[in-house]
């Protein structure tokens, strides 16, 4: 677990590069459901990473939303869709959705800790719904511009997220680099839990050699 951690984190921040739909041919297809209590900006975050806009309105899902993002990774050309669902329609439709779901983000305010109390609920219901399937998951803590209204640490945050077996990160609108930050960090461990033990271990020798050079570089 921790390796795969550790890769899916390299590869967040070093390799990601944004596809043109128009050039580049689809070669694999990762499916995300976004979860999370109503006013935690779950819509916003997937609008501003995907459409690089959003709204400072606290507008609770009324819809089905599929957000798409395409990126190019190890010559690779990847299409992240982002399953923004109403709550009503969920509850009624979770168990076909867990079914065909590739990962799983939860979002909580950090302002807000009721919204932080109820991820273990979230949580079992997934497990129970899914039928214990293992889905890859990640929690993120949402709306960190908001620093003078925090209630729930960071610490805290991975503190359940480790119980909880998930990733962890938190996020928020104004800042794109934290926006991307969760969708990247989810992204990447699906790709990883894809490649066989072989090729993780050639990823892995790639990455402590190309850190390496970087290190050598820096130095002279």
């Amino acid at each position: 677990m921790e390796l795969f951690n550790n890769i899916s984190k390299w590869i967040s921040e070093k390799i990601f590069q944004e596809a043109d739909p128009n050039k580049n041919k689809i070669i694999k297809k990762y499916e995300v459901l976004v979860l999370g209590d109503r006013g935690v900006g779950k819509t916003s975050l997937c609008q501003r990473f995907t459409k690089d806009s959003f709204s400072l309105e606290e507008n609770p899902t009324t819809a089905n939303n599929l957000f798409t993002k395409l990126y190019r990774i190890f010559d690779n050309d990847i299409q992240l869709d982002l399953l923004d669902i109403e709550e009503g329609y969920y509850k009624i439709h979770c168990t076909d959705i867990l079914s065909t779901i590739d990962g799983i983000m939860i979002v909580y305010d950090v302002t807000k800790p009721f919204t932080f109390h109820k991820l273990e609920k979230w949580n079992l219901d997934i497990q129970e719904k899914s039928n214990y399937r293992y889905i890859p998951q990640i929690i993120v803590g949402n709306k960190t511009d908001l620093e003078f209204m925090r209630n729930v640490d960071s610490e805290e945050g991975e503190e359940k997220a480790f119980k909880l077996d998930s990733l962890f990160t938190e996020s928020n609108c104004i800042h794109f680099e934290m926006t991307e930050k969760p969708f990247k960090h989810i992204l990447s461990k699906l790709i990883i839990n894809d490649l066989n033990e072989e090729n993780r271990n050639k990823l892995r020798s790639s990455i402590i050699s190309i850190e390496e050079k970087l290190k050598r570089s820096n130095k002279e």
